[in-house]
């Protein structure tokens, strides 16, 4: 539980089970979610993931997001693998390792780019939704929101043809969510 790992740091003798650099393994819902682009231009999420008994944040660096990125929206159950850092005065933070959902969907093959962030050539994307009331309209505003960027992304939706605009990062891990829950053949790249 996240409380136990909170007590344990607190722990002013260094008695504690748990200490800095620790390996630890939690289960939780994601309640927040935050990116934001490093010093050397890789994308980073700042995460608070809650359980029963309290919550934590979690700091995700550029390999997190790319292989499991979509996971981190808000709302979703995942398992996270990573260690405890203890930093000052500060509450203790997880620095995330792997993410994994606890709804059984496998992870995405991490995309097969060089190094550096797994940014998308091209100017903006388009989609094609099913209506504008559908949960999947609900999930793309999610992952827009780990996605934040200055990219245009157009919604055409199917039922009446109406286009609504909004703004992304043009990131692999968003092009890969967004053709896995629309289908390859809705989602172009442009």
């Amino acid at each position: 539980p996240i409380l136990a790992i909170l007590e344990s740091c607190r722990d002013e003798t260094g008695a504690g089970r748990y200490t800095d650099g620790s390996q630890v393994c939690i289960a939780g819902v994601v309640t927040a979610s935050k990116t934001k682009t490093t010093k050397n231009h890789s994308l980073m999420a700042y995460v608070t993931l809650e359980d029963n008994t309290s919550s934590i944040e979690m700091l995700c660096f550029s390999k997190v997001l790319n292989t499991a990125g979509s996971y981190l929206a808000e709302g979703s159950a995942i398992l996270v693998r990573g260690r405890i850092s203890l930093r000052d005065e500060k509450t203790p933070q997880i620095m995330c390792n792997d993410v994994y959902p606890l709804d059984g969907t496998p992870l995405p093959a991490a995309p097969a780019a060089p190094g550096g962030p797994r940014l998308l050539e091209g100017r903006r994307l388009v989609i094609k939704c099913p209506r504008l009331d559908d949960p999947v309209v609900h999930h793309i505003s999610l992952l827009l929101k780990m996605f934040p960027g200055t990219a245009p992304l157009i919604m055409v939706m199917a039922d009446t043809g109406k286009r609504y605009a909004a703004r992304c990062l043009l990131h692999q891990a968003l092009y890969e969510e967004l053709k896995e829950v629309l289908g390859e053949d809705c989602v172009v790249l442009q």
